[in-house]
């Protein structure tokens, strides 16, 4: 097996967890509502930004941070996030 074809998950398999992606998608809604209160951002920094004074989202969850954007969604005053 030449280093070129082993995967850093291959060696480490602990190290699944951090790059798994849950079975959720985030996305944004109505982003003209969104007064960036930064409340999402606060509960879930590793998928939520807030930039240029609107949300943004950095990137889709881990399992493990599907709880965080679920509360995130519901945190929100004006119901930008959605969960699919």
């Amino acid at each position: 097996m030449s280093s070129k074809n082993v995967s850093p998950l291959f060696i480490f398999p602990e190290f699944r967890k951090f790059f798994s992606r849950s079975s959720i998608s985030v996305t944004i809604q109505n982003i003209d509502n969104c007064t960036g209160c930064g409340l999402c951002s606060q509960i879930c920094p590793t998928v939520f930004a807030i930039i240029d004074d609107k949300v943004r989202i950095l990137r889709q969850p881990t399992e493990e941070e599907t709880e965080f954007v679920r509360l995130a969604k519901t945190s929100c005053p004006f119901d930008c996030i959605v969960i699919r």
